[in-house]
Order: structure tokens, then sequence, then C-alpha cells
């Protein structure tokens, strides 16, 4: 993760779930930018379909293995990158943050 930018505080969430995340992320927003973010576009199906994609994968633990070579990286479009994370495009991170956007592309 990024160094906060000057005159910002860094987060420790510790949160360990999606679940977590959104019930830290409740008590900092407004009712209405909560909803922006919770409601999905129209009848919120693809929001829907990605918490049900989402909910069949598990992460089993492995616990005494050899770690010292683990690779994560994973090729996107023919780009390497280190994690297997991605950000999807969307609007309006200024009601989450005062630099919107550019804190995304920061962190």
């Amino acid at each position: 993760m990024a160094a906060p930018a000057k005159g910002e505080q860094m987060h420790d969430l510790n949160c360990l779930t999606i679940k977590e995340l959104e019930q830290h992320a409740a008590v900092r927003m407004d009712k209405q930018t909560r909803d922006y973010y919770n409601e999905g576009a129209d009848s919120g199906s693809t929001l829907l379909e990605n918490i049900q994609a989402y909910a069949k994968y598990r992460i089993r633990p492995r616990v005494l293995r050899d770690i010292s070579r683990i690779d994560t990286s994973v090729s996107i479009f023919g780009f390497r990158s280190s994690v297997p994370l991605g950000i999807a495009p969307t609007a309006m991170q200024c009601l989450a943050h005062p630099d919107g956007e550019i804190a995304t592309a920061r962190a």
C-alpha cells in the first residue's frame, strides 16, 4: 500500500472480510452516500451476481508448508501483475475520499 498523501492519516481497520469493511465504511458515511455505494445500478442484478460469484470461493488455510517460493502474480491482458487484484472502474469516489479517483490510483 502506498504511503498516505501529505496531511492524510493511514487507517488501520484490521478487516478480515468484506462484511467487516462494509461495517467500518457504514459508520463513516452519511446515509445518502452509503445508499449510493450499496444499492447497485438499476435492478441490482449485477450486484447480486457478484455477491453470488464470490460466495462460491473459499480460502483453505494450509499450515506447515514451504512458502519461500510462492508466486501470486498473474497475467492480465498480456501484462504481468505481482498480485491477483484489480480495481473496477467506478464513479463518484469523491463521496468516499476527498481526492476521489486520485486517492484510489495512489493506493
